[in-house]
């Protein structure tokens, strides 16, 4: 409470908030509110219950055993005595059993990366002899329908250098599907389709899916940035791209 009235009274305000379930709206016990603006924590009631002290532009996320988080930007403008903050269970689904050869993604991408194409020096026997091999008398007759024969038209340094080059080419093939998933990864963390909604109020549609589009941040900023920064760059965004869509 010491750390609360620590901030200027003048420019605060005394906000109730009522955490509830979407399901049977009854309230959450002992619910988590963080305030992300000024690094300070909260825990409600058994009742779910929690009077904070708020500044304009103030961020709060909320979060609570078994169920998914939930934002709320404070804007002094639209004061409301008493907030009520309605969290969705969150489902745990167990993952699909797959029958793989490939006990993992990393095995399978890596088989992939290795697959080895048709060389595509080797002929097929009954084609019509190239001029080039009369000399060694070989016949077509010599061959099965489906023999193959190969032809080789390379040196021993350039065996060698096709060798390493196909192994070096996999290898950068593999990393190069590693990072992909690995930037995903980091940017669906801290920017994706459900914090987007929470704080701009869009349902799913055509004009989410064009803000999606439009927001989507560079993963350099995504890097380097926190939750706090993130929630804010959509928001800005968010009113700009209402000026630039007004119906």
């Amino acid at each position: 409470m010491i750390s609360l009235l620590a901030f200027d009274a003048w420019s605060q305000s005394v906000v109730h908030f009522r955490i509830k379930s979407e399901i049977d709206q009854l309230g959450i016990s002992y619910a988590m509110l963080n305030d992300r603006t000024n690094n300070i924590k909260f825990v409600a009631n058994e009742e779910g219950g929690a009077n904070t002290f708020l500044q304009d532009s103030t961020l709060l996320r909320i979060s609570a055993i078994s169920y998914e988080d939930q934002f709320y930007l404070y804007r002094s403008s639209s004061h409301q005595d008493t907030v009520d903050i309605f969290l969705k269970a969150k489902i745990y689904e167990l993952k699909e059993f797959v029958l793989n050869p490939y006990p993992t993604v990393m095995l399978f991408k890596k088989a992939i990366a290795d697959l080895q194409l048709e060389d595509s020096s080797s002929v097929m026997a009954n084609l019509q002899m190239m001029e080039s091999l009369k000399p060694f008398a070989v016949s077509p007759d010599h061959f099965h329908g489906q023999d193959i024969l190969t032809v080789s038209f390379t040196s021993p340094i350039s065996l060698l250098y096709n060798s390493f080059s196909k192994r070096a080419k996999s290898e950068k093939k593999l990393a190069s599907l590693t990072q992909s998933d690995n930037r995903a990864n980091i940017m669906k963390q801290k920017y994706n389709r459900e914090l987007v909604k929470r704080l701009t109020g869009l349902k799913e549609g055509e004009k989410l899916e064009d803000f999606l589009e439009y927001c989507e941040p560079s993963f350099e900023f995504i890097l380097k940035s926190s939750d706090y920064e993130v929630a804010m760059l959509i928001i800005k965004r968010y009113e700009i791209f209402l000026l630039n869509h007004s119906e």
